[in-house]
């Protein structure tokens, strides 16, 4: 979440004026949970996504998800 790919596509879409939202998937970094073999991930993106698009909804914003490794 913090290399420097990360933060370019983070800074690049924040000042293209999207809504961002950066996250670990659980057990990563300083998040909780564990690795659930990737499967238990796919319940973390659906979330992401949703509040994700509650933002982008609420500023009125565009809403685009982009990934960067999984490991």
């Amino acid at each position: 979440m913090n290399d420097r790919i990360t933060q370019a596509m983070y800074k690049t879409f924040v000042n293209r004026g999207f809504a961002t939202l950066r996250f670990n998937f659980r057990g990563v970094g300083g998040s909780t949970g564990t690795h659930g073999e990737g499967i238990a991930e796919i319940g973390d993106v659906a979330a992401a996504i949703e509040v994700a698009g509650t933002l982008a909804a609420e500023l009125d914003v565009p809403l685009a998800l982009v990934g960067w490794s999984f490991g």
